[in-house]
């Protein structure tokens, strides 16, 4: 039984390494399905959840407490599928936000940006600049937002236990790294962490529950 948290950046190749990874050890794995899952739970639309986990703050969001509200349902679901077990989490603030549990796996995906911008461009078929200029602002986002919800820098290496470069590692040997990192006994549960999750699942759905109705 095991948890694997990745924080990626945009061309790191690491939905592809989170999907590999939960392949092969036949876990759940969940990135956009979070949002989906929270979406149809608490009656949002994906659009509106994905904002708050991934673009920049907004001025109007200070004056709204409809951050707050999508950030708790998106929450919510990370601490439910995370007290499963047997699942890895790609993003939506898993690496914070399950930082204390013990066995949770945290690995940052990345490569150097003119890499991640050559990938955009062949994805989207965009002009090598354009790709570039994508990369720069989704950096420039994903970093505002995680620095505004949780008060931290998403690229201090501290974050996690494991940091991959795919400018040459390929997916297959990236998972493959991250199953051998899971194999070590740090990185298994214990029924202190198990309850501990449960807690944390518990008052995720209990902060939910307290929200004040959206407006009809």
């Amino acid at each position: 039984m095991s948890i694997v948290a990745i924080s990626s950046t945009l061309g790191s190749l690491g939905d592809e390494i989170g999907r590999e990874v939960g392949r092969r050890l036949s876990h759940e794995f969940a990135d956009r399905e979070i949002l989906a899952k929270a979406a149809e739970r608490f009656g949002e639309r994906v659009m509106e959840l994905q904002h708050v986990t991934e673009g920049r703050p907004s001025f109007l969001e200070r004056f709204t407490g409809d951050k707050d509200r999508y950030l708790a349902y998106v929450e919510a679901i990370v601490f439910e599928m995370a007290a499963r077990d047997n699942v890895v989490l790609g993003g939506r603030g898993a690496v914070i936000l399950l930082s204390k549990i013990r066995h949770v796996l945290r690995v940052r995906v990345t490569a150097p940006e003119s890499v991640r911008a050559e990938r955009v461009e062949n994805a989207q078929a965009l002009t090598h600049e354009a790709a570039l200029e994508v990369v720069r602002e989704s950096d420039r986002e994903r970093a505002a937002r995680v620095r505004s919800l949780y008060h931290v820098n998403w690229d201090d290496p501290v974050l996690y236990e494991m940091v991959l470069n795919t400018e040459r590692l390929t997916v297959p040997r990236a998972a493959e790294l991250i199953q051998e990192a899971l194999r070590d006994e740090r990185f298994q549960p214990t029924p202190e962490a198990r309850r501990t999750l449960a807690q944390l699942s518990e008052a995720a759905r209990a902060r939910v529950a307290l929200l004040p109705k959206p407006p009809t």
